[in-house]
């Protein structure tokens, strides 16, 4: 009995036959297939595809063309509107309306001003439609004439019709009685665009040969300008918003007619664009010529490229696919394929190669973004930690400021009431001192928060770091050796002086305490003149480029450990014995390197000494307002709510020679001054009060009386305030505990003359 088998059994077996196959076998039936499957498909396709594509480029050729046409008409109308809207928005004009004089007419309508501005005529109409001047050049001759009748009947009603449109000028083609013209108007205003609309001026310009054969250059096309275009035979009208339309066939070539939009918005049959009719014949018949030869061509290469397949072609993809392998199941990305400058295929192996440098390179940007995102981290996270504290001092700070403002104050009340050599003065001193202290404190604590109060003026860096060394210098020891060098030419910020003088101890003072055991140490401190990036402080990477001055403050002290350096300038971290130290002094300089758009880094090994660095963009130069040196009694409005601090300033400036006004809150102030409006020289008021605060009574009184100058006393407060009182013109701020005599210079800074 015989086998026969079916067709899914033979299907089976003959792909299992081709895939058995070899690939040179492969390579030899995938040629023949391709060949015929190319020359059938070019049999059958060549006719449709030459046709649907010479309609297309013929279609996409026109409406280019059409474009372009358009375009050219567009870009004149444009430069002429604005040509129109420099003679209508202009006082001359303005004037001559409403008083006609001949300096106007003989500067401006003569033959060569209308050459050069390259129209035909230059007409003004009075609002109703009344020519009151008008021009045209004649053609040929340099010299002007009275414009056409014709011109003013139809221009006329135009310029009615937009003076009473408004103050807004049109353009665009229009037929003037048989002659084409690209006409503009606008309404005449004064040179600031103010009205009313005196009347309306024009400028014609009419589309003759030259114009036209201009026009068609610029199009680069072969156009044909004409007006008007006749309808074509066998049509009753133009097709409305039509950009183009066919105006016949010729034997050469197809005639298209062009639409340019005219004055009114409708279609205007300008431009006659002819297309050879010849050129798909010519190509079709070229291609079927290529066709052959490719055909003939391929049959006799078809033997060639199937024998030239295997060693042009797969033993050296055998060799891409191993080095892929092995770089796949190995990870090494160091293997490389050899290389040589050739076909496709060492292409292929230079790409394999470059892809592997790339995944290389990609592989140390992905450890360096890690670094830096974790670098980004860690900044986030120790300006939240710095933002948290800075809110939570800022709150304990108001209360406690006013309890020192008040201290301090009646320290001086009592001062002023003993004698000099009273035995009490010298406890009087003493809880000065101790107040003063805890002013500090206090201040240290607001430094590191971004809620403080900032007092920042250009200023020099070398001045600040000179007088906070010659503060320092005092309290070291005899065997620590102070030095100082300043290598910028030019060392200006905007900065608070008074919180950099405060950093630049605190970094000196710790220099001294690491050195506490020896012998000897020197201190160097140095100002230099930079630029960013810099990719040997890894603190900066997160800065923006530009110039900067780095502050540099090293020792030869006994360095930091690895382990601690992470933590330096976290807020009440301390290596200190308990007592010794409150852990604010970093914390206050990473603090304000930040605040001031900069980065603080250290640099230290044990036994190597330490170096910290400090960075600072370099800003304009900002003027500093000077003040009078004359004195007067001055008219004060004092608000507070706290009655201790209220009584203590306004006993302390009375006696500074003022005449004070006391408010408990900020509507006992408005109704005070609404009662007496001229009644006050300047206004004193804190910063947290209950119902209205500082800065919103500032708002108030700047609404009503904006000279009137203002003091704000705060022991706290937000960055967005703190910037809108320095902004105030006639403001100034106070951080608490303020003393009287502090205060009494801040109120006669402030108002004029004082």
């Amino acid at each position: 009995m015989s086998f026969i088998p079916n067709d899914k059994t033979a299907l089976g077996l003959k792909r299992r036959w081709f895939r058995h196959l070899s690939l040179r076998h492969k390579a030899w039936l995938l040629t023949a297939a391709v060949l015929s499957a190319l020359m059938l498909a070019l049999s059958l396709g060549i006719d449709a595809l030459i046709g649907r594509s010479f309609r297309d480029i013929e279609a996409q050729g026109v409406a280019d063309s059409a474009a372009r046409a358009r375009e050219i008409f567009r870009q004149k109308a444009e430069g002429q509107q604005r040509l129109t809207y420099d003679y209508a928005v202009w006082d001359e004009t303005y004037r001559y309306l409403r008083s006609p004089f001949a300096a106007y007419r003989e500067s401006n309508f003569t033959p060569a001003v209308l050459e050069n501005l390259q129209v035909n005529g230059a007409l003004l109409f009075h609002p109703e439609g009344r020519l009151a001047l008008g021009y045209r050049l004649l053609r040929g001759e340099a010299a002007l004439g009275t414009p056409p009748a014709d011109w003013v009947e139809i221009l006329g009603p135009l310029a009615r019709q937009l003076v009473e449109a408004g103050n807004v000028g049109r353009a665009g083609l229009l037929s003037l009685n048989g002659e084409l013209a690209l006409v503009s108007l606008h309404p005449v205003l004064r040179s600031d665009g103010t009205g009313p609309v005196r009347g309306c001026f024009v400028h014609v310009a009419l589309i003759d040969e030259t114009e036209m054969a201009r026009a068609a250059a610029l199009a680069r096309e072969d156009l044909r300008l004409r007006w008007p275009i006749p309808v074509p035979d066998g049509a009753d009208s133009i097709p409305p918003g039509a950009d183009h339309f066919v105006l016949g066939q010729e034997p050469d070539f197809s005639r298209y007619a062009v639409n340019v939009p005219a004055f009114d918005g409708t279609a205007m049959p300008l431009l006659e664009l002819r297309l050879p009719r010849d050129l798909e014949h010519e190509t079709r018949d070229a291609l079927r010529l290529f066709y052959v030869v490719l055909i003939v061509l391929l049959l006799a290469w078809g033997v060639l490229i199937a024998r030239a397949l295997r060693w042009l072609v797969l033993q050296r993809l055998e060799r891409i696919h191993a080095a892929v392998v092995h770089v796949g199941e190995t990870a090494d990305l160091s293997a490389r394929l050899p290389e040589r400058q050739g076909d496709e295929l060492d292409g292929l192996a230079l790409g394999f190669n470059r892809m592997l440098d790339a995944l290389e390179q990609a592989r140390h940007r992905h450890e360096r973004a890690e670094m830096e995102r974790e670098q980004l981290r860690e900044h986030l996270v120790h300006a939240k930690k710095m933002e948290a504290i800075g809110t939570l001092a800022g709150g304990i700070a108001h209360d406690f400021n006013n309890l020192l403002t008040g201290f301090l104050g009646s320290i001086e009340l009592m001062r002023h009431g003993l004698r000099r050599d009273d035995p009490a003065q010298d406890h009087l001193n003493r809880m000065e001192a101790s107040a003063q202290r805890a002013g500090g404190l206090v201040k240290q604590l607001l430094a590191l928060g971004r809620s403080q109060g900032e007092r920042r003026v250009p200023l020099h860096l070398g001045d600040v770091v000179a007088d906070a060394l010659r503060l320092a210098h005092s309290g070291l020891p005899a065997t620590i050796d102070l030095r100082f060098r300043n290598e910028a030419v030019d060392d200006r910020i905007v900065a608070d002086a008074t919180q950099l003088q405060q950093v630049v101890m605190n970094l000196i003072t710790n220099a001294s305490h690491a050195m506490a055991d020896q012998t000897s140490g020197l201190i160097t401190v140095t100002i230099a003149a930079v630029q960013l990036p810099d990719e040997g402080y890894p603190e900066t990477a997160l800065l923006p480029a530009g110039d900067y001055l780095r502050l540099a403050i090293a020792d030869n002290g006994h360095g930091i450990p690895d382990h601690i350096q992470p933590r330096i300038f976290d807020p009440f971290f301390t290596t200190k014995p308990v007592g010794s130290g409150s852990g604010l002094g970093l914390a206050v300089a990473h603090g304000f390197a930040t605040k001031h758009q900069g980065s603080i880094g250290v640099r230290s090994a044990e036994g190597q000494g330490a170096t910290f660095t400090i960075h600072l963009p370099r800003p304009p130069e900002t003027p500093v307002r000077p003040l009078s040196p004359e004195r007067r009694p001055l008219r004060l409005l004092l608000v507070d709510d706290d009655l201790l601090v209220r009584a203590t300033l306004g006993k302390g400036l009375a006696r500074a020679g003022h005449v004070v006004t006391e408010a408990g809150n900020a509507h006992a102030a408005l109704r005070l001054l609404k009662e007496s409006p001229n009644g006050f020289d300047a206004i004193v008021t804190d910063q947290l009060m209950p119902g209205m605060t500082g800065v919103e009574l500032m708002r108030k009184v700047a609404v009503s009386h904006p000279d009137l100058p203002v003091v704000l006393i705060s022991g706290y407060m937000t960055g967005l305030d703190a910037a809108e009182a320095a902004a105030h013109p006639h403001a100034r701020l106070l951080r608490k505990p303020v003393s009287l005599d502090e205060l009494d210079r801040a109120v006669r800074e402030v108002v004029p003359g004082a």
